[in-house]
């Protein structure tokens, strides 16, 4: 799992992103993360169309896509798709 995160962080720090004027959803465990250092509104530099959804207040990042959060991230998923669904 170290080994995984490792190689994670590493890929993101060599990343460039290039402009994309698609549409992008991207999630967040919850709003107190647009303040953090991840710095998420940096992505609409790119990205001016991306969407964000929000887990719940207490949604712990390391852990969103497990119990208890993921129902709650789920949803935020099924409400993009459909949200995709009607742009179409």
């Amino acid at each position: 799992r170290a080994r995984l995160k490792s190689t994670a962080i590493t890929a993101l720090r060599r990343y460039t992103p290039t402009p994309y004027s698609g549409r992008v959803c991207i999630f967040l465990p919850n709003k107190a993360w647009m303040r953090s250092g991840a710095a998420p509104r940096q992505w609409l530099r790119v990205m001016p169309q991306a969407e964000f959804y929000f887990g719940p207040e207490d949604c712990n990042d390391s852990r969103m896509l497990e119990e208890p959060d993921a129902p709650a991230i789920a949803e935020l998923y099924r409400q993009a798709t459909q949200r995709a669904g009607r742009l179409m």
